[in-house]
């Protein structure tokens, strides 16, 4: 029996994310059904509990139910640590002193704690014959700098080439790279892979331009492949409201992103807020939906707000209600909607999986990139700064042309099925000993011609 790996940063409620394992699962077992799989995440219960496979954890830090928590002190052990401290403060050569030993204890058990973290990856890995690096933004290093997503993705390479498993990156993205030890340790990363696509051109190019692999094909997203088991879309009678999905994201704002700008934040929040009171007063029903179920309900929760404010009596009635706790949730809410505005990047892939006319909201080139394989580059507006005016004439536009953007996302839909056929097809190959055929070295030739051009950013 082959045994199967499939790593990812995911584990956070993003349920974008966990499309990607579900689709990796699906491709796997389509073609490998006797094949065991096992997950390597940030969160691995939630793995086993959201995908069915047993996990580990790919950085220390992981906890599992009744596992312990450190916590601070309290009551009088507490205030007498806290007065011991101030006293040592008085005296700064000795607190100074006192302060590095401690910094180089703590840096001291970090080695240690670590290096017998490696030794438990590499026994999980043993006797894994092909450990998938599955998607997303991987290659990137603006969260947590090279010791986070780049050093992660090393060690787990080269771990499992010890472990004498294959390693194939698949559909990965990339981007911003910015740390010289970043870029030194992702290209060690991916010349480790016996296969390696990348899910744009941009990030294609990007990887070339910090001296990595410089002919790797593109193949789109992995979640373009998801065999879905929602329903099917609801059939609009005539006369009835067109229903606008919005899914928006925590872009600028303090409590979750990297670059939190409050002024920025506010803005995009306001704007999406006035975009809404416009569809309702167009006569539009408009359902809010998260892709993110930790960040995104608050960002909704703060557009009703300034739509509360800003709206006539009686706008609640043109909101269509629609909890989400899962996936399959999600994938009923999109299925819902006629015509979707996603900000996040798999907000715009859902869409176009359901066949939904997509506006997408660009906060990054890979949302671009995206909206361009699929032929959509007309309805496509920058987060930064977002403009009402923009949304609302692009949006009037697709809504004039819905059945004809339709057509063509289910022509380049099916054009990126086959794409991602043909690469589990040459993870089968790697899988079953066959290596790979020269099609398979060079199937970037493949790519349609949307994929195959640098749109601008």
């Amino acid at each position: 029996m082959k045994r199967v790996g499939i790593l990812g940063h995911v584990g956070n409620k993003n349920l974008g994310d966990e499309a990607i394992i579900a689709a990796v699962i699906q491709g796997v077992r389509r073609r490998c059904p006797d094949a065991q799989l096992c997950g390597f995440t940030a969160n691995p219960d939630d793995t086993t509990a959201r995908h069915g496979i047993a996990a580990s954890a790919i950085r220390r830090g992981s906890t599992r139910p009744g596992s312990p928590r450190v916590t601070t002190g309290s009551g009088a052990a507490s205030r007498g640590a806290g007065s011991i401290k101030g006293a040592l403060k008085r005296v700064p050569v000795v607190f100074a002193g006192l302060s590095g030993l401690r910094d180089a204890a703590r840096a001291v058990r970090g080695v240690l704690a670590e290096a017998w973290f490696l030794v438990r990856s590499y026994r999980a890995l043993r006797g894994l014959d092909l450990l998938i690096v599955a998607g997303s933004q991987q290659l990137s290093d603006n969260i947590g700098g090279p010791w986070s997503f780049p050093y992660t993705l090393l060690k787990w390479s080269l771990l499992a080439r010890a472990a004498r498993a294959q390693v194939v990156y698949l559909s990965i993205g990339a981007g911003p790279i910015t740390s010289r030890l970043s870029r030194r340790f992702l290209r060690w990363a991916l010349a480790t892979a016996s296969y390696r696509s990348y899910r744009d051109v941009g990030s294609q190019q990007l990887i070339a331009e910090i001296g990595g692999p410089t002919h790797d094909p593109v193949v789109p997203d992995l979640v373009h492949g998801l065999d879905t088991t929602g329903p099917a879309s609801r059939s609009r009678r005539s006369g009835d409201p067109l229903v606008v999905g919005i899914n928006p994201m925590p872009f600028a704002d303090p409590r979750f992103w990297h670059e939190a700008d409050t002024a920025t934040y506010d803005h995009y929040v306001r704007t999406l807020a006035a975009f809404a009171g416009w569809l309702i007063a167009e006569g539009r029903d408009v359902l809010f939906y998260p892709t993110q179920l930790r960040a995104d309900p608050p960002v909704i929760s703060d557009i009703r707000s300034v739509l509360k404010q800003t709206s006539p009596a009686g706008f609640e009635r043109r909101i269509v209600e629609r909890p989400i706790d899962s996936f399959d949730d999600l994938v009923s809410a999109i299925a819902a909607a006629d015509i979707v505005v996603p900000t996040r990047f798999h907000g715009i892939v859902l869409g176009f999986l359901l066949g939904k006319p997509v506006l997408g909201i660009a906060y990054h080139p890979k949302a671009r990139d995206l909206m361009a394989q699929m032929d959509q580059s007309d309805y496509v507006v920058d987060v930064d700064p977002l403009d009402l005016a923009a949304l609302q004439n692009r949006f009037t536009a697709l809504a004039a042309n819905r059945e004809r953007s339709a057509r063509q996302i289910e022509v380049h839909s099916a054009a990126c099925r086959r794409l991602l056929d043909a690469q589990y097809e040459t993870v089968a190959q790697l899988l079953n000993g066959a290596g790979l055929t020269p099609a398979s070295r060079n199937d970037r030739v493949a790519v349609p011609s949307a994929l195959g051009e640098r749109r601008s950013s």
